[in-house]
């Protein structure tokens, strides 16, 4: 079957209104829903987005979710979670019972303390109405955003950057400068910035406590400090394949897809074989169709297709359509209309099992301070680089020599590929990094479960290039599985055990350039001139080229600014 829905295909996956939250603090117990009015609309998309709100005094919380997993109010709290959490560490309990539920029991019983044993893909908050206190908290590897904006009297915390940013007058937003120049000059913000002084992204494995007038932030969990015991290449392959199963058949248990993504890759087709036959029968299977594609020229159709009648499936093909004004800043409103049913899918799973995320993250080696200094210079002017506390060259060597030494580099950029994935304005799709824009991307996979990331760290480098470490997880998966061709990069390898999918079908790679007039639109329009920022002499030669990383980012910087009244 193929239907219509006319919605551009990258936003299926970065536009999902489930697990969503706002939460407004008050540090003295005196909330004035007239300070906070522009939030809570911005919030509820003007009433057109169906929100539960909870009013305590002095505390709001607001959130949007199709599942009774994420919330419980109890007597003495109220708590939220977006993501999935487990809890087999703890107590054996299945995760199908309330997540939330669970959570507050067991912060109220053992405290925070218990957080480093908790596993999953996550952002949580939690409130104690006796003593006014707010917890909030990620998993170990900060997957899923949570943002937070503080001034004297107020505390407002999101899973989306956009209803904080209404707090603020436009007059009084100040950007965050060093923010932007790591963004143009790393491709993405490091550590907690935003473009926003006074928002910040919690950052991996931590959690802040809110009592009153003081803010406390720390982390609950590092991978390990030094190697774990040497183990050979096929018994870690079995002991990936076996912990992705956990996860994947865990989450299944719990019913929460509406539906599954499949394509002709590797990635679904490792979550379609670890999955019990009667989990596959229960799933909705989805793969779009791109409308520049015909149903019988989509690669990515054909091989789901094959997929489908082998097992039969229940698999529905759509046909999606792109936005025609991607580029206008009206995208960003039009991005957070959308809803969706809740997808589960294998984002990032040839990224890290390919070990593609050695080169796809925003920073792939150190870039020298030469290259980041020349770029500073080629785009912003004198009095701009006068107002950073700190070189972006220098901010790249601190965040990532702040973490364990043990896979350090793997470990930062595991890291930026999550955290700009999740926070980007176009989910990456060309490269591009605006962190602090974030789509709301709360699907969910099984390759962003802490329990797979940590083991992922176990497996040595030189394994993991060019997809052999992949190649040697399906040597392991039933036949059956592996049998049906593909079109993933794994295929490609000579000892490859899946088939490669040939065919004359365009792959959806292929996509027509949708940016080019925009580009041409903003640069004859002039857009340089409003801004002290840039070195625009400079500048205007780097933008010659259109196909510059620079030159991307700085379009969709000059949209995004736009959009929030940034100058």
């Amino acid at each position: 079957m193929i239907t219509e829905y006319g919605q551009n295909w990258l936003l299926l996956f970065l536009t999902l209104t489930v697990s969503k939250f706002l939460a407004i603090y008050s540090k003295t117990k005196q909330l004035q829903k007239k300070e906070v009015e522009k939030v809570l609309e911005d919030f509820t998309l003007l009433g057109n987005r169906p929100v539960i709100t909870k009013e305590f005094p002095g505390m709001i919380l607001c959130y949007a979710t199709k599942f009774s997993r994420h919330f419980v109010e109890t007597e003495n709290s109220l708590c939220f979670i977006s993501g999935h959490i487990s809890f087999e560490v703890i107590n054996q309990k299945k995760s199908a019972e309330n997540e939330a539920a669970l959570f507050d029991e067991y912060i109220s019983t053992h405290g925070s303390g218990i957080l480093s044993e908790l596993e999953g893909a996550f952002a949580a908050i939690r409130y104690n109405k006796h003593d006014h206190t707010l917890l909030l908290v990620n998993d170990k590897f900060g997957v899923f955003p949570l943002f937070i904006f503080e001034d004297k009297n107020y505390v407002i915390v999101s899973s989306e950057y956009e209803p904080i940013i209404q707090y603020q007058p436009q007059k009084t937003r100040k950007p965050d400068y060093n923010a932007i120049a790591e963004f143009f000059t790393l491709g993405l913000t490091l550590g907690n910035k935003t473009f926003f002084k006074k928002i910040k992204n919690l950052t991996p494995g931590s959690r802040t406590l809110i009592n009153n007038n003081r803010t406390e932030t720390e982390k609950y969990w590092e991978p390990f400090n030094s190697a774990p015991k040497k183990t050979s290449l096929k018994d870690l392959s079995k002991e990936v394949l076996e912990i992705f199963t956990k996860i994947n058949r865990e989450y299944n248990e719990t019913n929460l897809t509406d539906m599954c993504l499949l394509s002709a890759g590797a990635d679904s087709r490792l979550i379609l074989a670890t999955m019990t036959q009667d989990q596959r029968q229960k799933t909705k299977f989805y793969t779009s169709n791109l409308s520049f594609l015909g149903a019988d020229e989509d690669i990515d159709v054909f091989g789901a297709n094959l997929l489908s009648e082998k097992f039969r499936l229940n698999h529905i093909t759509e046909k999606i359509s792109f936005f025609e004004n991607r580029f206008d800043s009206s995208y960003f409103d039009k991005c957070r209309e959308l809803r969706k049913d809740h997808v589960y899918g294998g984002w990032h799973g040839g990224e890290f099992l390919g070990g593609y995320f050695l080169k796809a993250a925003p920073i792939n080696n150190d870039p020298g301070f030469n290259t980041i200094d020349t770029n500073l210079k080629r785009i912003f002017s004198f009095s701009f680089r006068l107002r950073l506390k700190k070189h972006p060259y220098k901010s790249y060597l601190e965040e990532k020599n702040k973490l364990p030494n043990y896979r350090r580099e793997n470990l930062f950029l595991i890291n930026q590929l999550l955290r700009s994935f999740f926070t980007s304005t176009y989910g990456g799709s060309r490269g591009h990094w605006l962190q602090p824009y974030q789509l709301t991307h709360h699907g969910f996979s099984p390759f962003w479960d802490s329990r797979f990331l940590t083991k992922l760290l176990e497996i040595p480098t030189q394994d993991l290039k060019e997809y052999a470490f992949y190649n040697e997880v399906f040597k392991y998966c039933d036949k059956e599985f592996t049998d049906i061709p593909s079109n993933s990069p794994l295929t490609l390898r000579s000892d490859s055990v899946i088939p490669s999918l040939k065919t004359s079908i365009e792959p959806k790679r292929k996509m027509p350039d949708m940016h080019h007039q925009t580009y041409q639109d903003t640069l004859a329009a002039k857009k340089l001139e409003h801004t002290f920022m840039y070195n625009k002499k400079k500048l205007a030669e780097i933008l010659k080229n259109e196909n510059d990383a620079i030159s991307k980012r700085w379009l969709d910087f000059e949209i995004w600014r736009k959009h929030c009244s940034i100058d």
